[in-house]
């Protein structure tokens, strides 16, 4: 016990009476006991009146944040109760913008991208916890690195009448801005059609239109290459990058005097230099492949072909099977934002695909199921009711989900698929709530710690736009 309470007056009684038949103890232990019995009444008084527990000795103050850390640690995460982010327009439109997922959970807190800089709120309440605004000369997001990489962010930003230029790095734990960087002109590389980053372990690849694509080293922001550098002398310009597990490059090389082919490439991070090189269908120069998946690495053929075609390749490039979908007018959506696809996800020996109608059609999209070592197409689900349709919903467990929705009149649900038959199961189904927010129409679907999380896609709205006023830049709501 510590000394920094004084011992009890000599000759305080004893507390309770001694049990009958037995001696009283010895005038030390009496002593001894008394002491204990005072300072615990002393902490427990103090207790009471503070709120906390009073730890004495030379460690106390490090003892009780560690554990006030502890309990907050241990606190339930999920919500009880369905929180959402407003929508936060931006001043201008970007050039190219498509989709921005910009979604990242460090420890009990989510962050999410903004137009102006990021924000960041409590997982189990949505309370705001800090916020960070972009750089100054930035005037509207452009793009997000995928948040499947430690605690920083890669943002993409425009720059005025330059598009999208300006690259920064933030500090996921608190908002600081840690480095930013200006892609710099090349007229002998063309740009990619929208702006993109494609993020493989600490090194960041940022594409944009009108600018050469350049590596940067995420912990630093050291420029490490760009696409020039990268491809040297060779009559090929990449013509876009996918990051994940592996980096991988589409690139565009001329074969002829009137002829080029689309050859896909694994990326050395460090240095640019293709490791292998496929080409897709040297036959075929009217299409061209996207990656979806790069471990394992699936690319998508369907331009080349009349028909939903995916392509698996093996770790060093080879073709390992081609999957084909039964029925024609379908496609995989194409994000075409540096990062893998949600769409196609793999578990086991089988790979999942949520497959849309192609152009104006009414049909509702379907999840199909294929096996990697037949290629047989295994199962087809459509998802069912008006207007309603399934987004796939990415999970670090091995589930196959899907989260169906569209007509707000109708409730959500979130579906749960059998990987061997296709069997759909409902997991949970949420109200329908015609006046309550939303995200559009593609949202991006994410399940973290127990938490449903559906962020809006488009996050670069003009004011001048006809705003809903219910749309939500991201809606959390809780699983079963």
């Amino acid at each position: 016990m510590s000394s920094h309470y004084p011992p009890p007056p000599q000759g305080s009684p004893a507390p309770y009476p001694h049990p009958a038949g037995q001696p009283p103890r010895s005038a030390p232990k009496s002593r001894a006991l008394i002491a204990l019995l005072t300072v615990a009444g002393l902490v427990l008084v103090s207790a009471v009146a503070g709120g906390i527990w009073l730890l004495t000795g030379a460690g106390g103050d490090d003892d009780a944040e560690q554990s006030k850390k502890t309990t907050a640690e241990e606190a339930p995460i999920a919500p009880d109760e369905p929180w959402s982010l407003p929508y936060k327009a931006s001043s201008r439109q970007p050039d190219g913008v498509d989709l921005i997922r910009g979604l990242w959970f460090v420890g009990r807190t989510v962050v999410r991208a903004q137009p102006d800089g990021l924000v960041a709120v409590d997982h189990a309440t949505g309370k705001q916890q800090w916020t960070t605004s972009a750089p100054e000369s930035a005037t509207g997001l452009c793009q997000a690195s995928d948040g499947g990489f430690g605690d920083v962010a890669v943002l993409l930003a425009a720059t005025g009448g330059d598009g999208c230029t300006l690259v920064y790095a933030v500090d996921l734990t608190s908002g600081k801005l840690l480095w930013q960087r200006t892609l710099s002109a090349n007229r002998e590389v063309k740009g990619v059609g929208v702006p993109r980053i494609a993020r493989s372990s600490d090194v960041a690849v940022v594409s944009t239109p009108r600018k050469a694509p350049a590596a940067f080293r995420v912990s630093d922001g050291k420029e490490l290459w760009n696409d020039r550098q990268a491809l040297g002398p060779q009559s090929c310009q990449g013509s876009g990058y996918t990051g994940g597990r592996r980096l991988l490059r589409v690139q565009r090389c001329i074969t002829g005097l009137f002829e080029s082919t689309e050859q896909l490439a694994a990326v050395d991070p460090a240095t640019g230099r293709a490791l292998w090189t496929y080409d897709a269908d040297p036959e075929d120069r009217l299409g061209s492949p996207e990656v979806l998946q790069t471990s394992p690495i699936v690319i998508d053929i369907s331009e080349l072909k009349d028909r939903l075609t995916l392509q698996v390749l093996t770790d060093d490039g080879k073709l390992r099977t081609t999957l084909t979908g039964q029925g024609r007018g379908l496609s995989v959506f194409r994000v075409k934002d540096g990062s893998p696809s949600w769409d196609v996800q793999v578990r086991g020996d089988r790979l999942f695909a949520l497959a849309n109608p192609v152009g104006l059609s009414s049909e509702n999209n379907r999840m199909i199921g294929w096996s990697l070592t037949t290629g047989e197409q295994l199962w087809e689900r459509p998802s069912t009711g008006k207007f309603q349709s399934f987004s796939a919903v990415h999970t670090d467990g091995d589930g196959v989900l899907a989260y169906m929705h569209g007509n707000v009149y109708d409730p959500a649900k979130l579906i749960r698929f059998d990987p061997g038959s296709g069997e759909a199961t409902t997991v949970r189904e949420y109200p329908a709530d015609p006046r309550g927010p939303r995200v559009g129409i593609r949202p991006v679907v994410q399940i973290h710690k127990d938490t449903l999380f559906l962020a809006a896609g488009d996050e670069s709205r003009g004011k001048d736009a006809d705003a809903d006023p219910e749309l939500r830049s991201l809606i959390a709501r809780p699983m079963p």
